[in-house]
């Protein structure tokens, strides 16, 4: 069995997840007071223990899946609808020292200046990423890198917020 027969897609995967975790909510609330806090106390304590622990995997675990599925897309030519190729060589130019430039352009008239459609300055914090890893590469790895990376601050903020890991933990998943 080839493994790029059909590629992986992480909707998939988050359909199927994030029901299951909202029925396992529901049903917690729904089951009486002191069942409920018979399960949830020792849970909730090792989520306050090992909170950190629990955002880095999760991180890191949400990263790992989502570029596997990147990769099996990549190797299944299904990228082309996410401008997966357009920041691939824009990558690419900005390696050569000409950032923003791309050859892909509706009129078909060579390398073109890009930045007025994707206008963000942090691409060129990219750049010895892009010297390092490749142009290919790096456009594999950046997006899943950001999103896990957004996850994690955001389950450290809402847990110093709230006060409370377990709500770090809910909000790290739910991103």
């Amino acid at each position: 069995m080839n493994l790029y027969d059909s590629a992986f897609r992480f909707k998939d995967i988050l359909q199927f997840i994030v029901p299951l975790a909202v029925l396992l909510y529901a049903y917690m609330n729904w089951k009486r007071k002191e069942a409920l806090q018979r399960f949830s106390a020792p849970v909730t304590a090792f989520i306050e223990k090992n909170a950190n622990r629990i955002f880095v995997a999760s991180s890191l675990c949400y990263f790992a899946i989502a570029f596997l599925c990147k990769l099996s897309q990549q190797q299944t030519m299904l990228l082309s609808a996410l401008d997966h190729w357009v920041f691939e060589d824009m990558l690419y130019w900005l390696g050569q020292g000409k950032p923003y430039i791309t050859r892909f352009s509706a009129l078909g008239d060579g390398p073109v200046q890009h930045g007025g459609v994707h206008a963000f300055l942090t691409f060129l914090l990219l750049y010895p990423f892009v010297k390092l890893f490749g142009s290919s590469l790096l456009t594999l790895i950046y997006n899943p890198a950001a999103i896990a990376l957004g996850g994690y601050v955001l389950a450290r903020l809402s847990t110093r917020l709230t006060g409370a890991a377990t709500t770090g933990v809910l909000i790290a998943f739910a991103f």
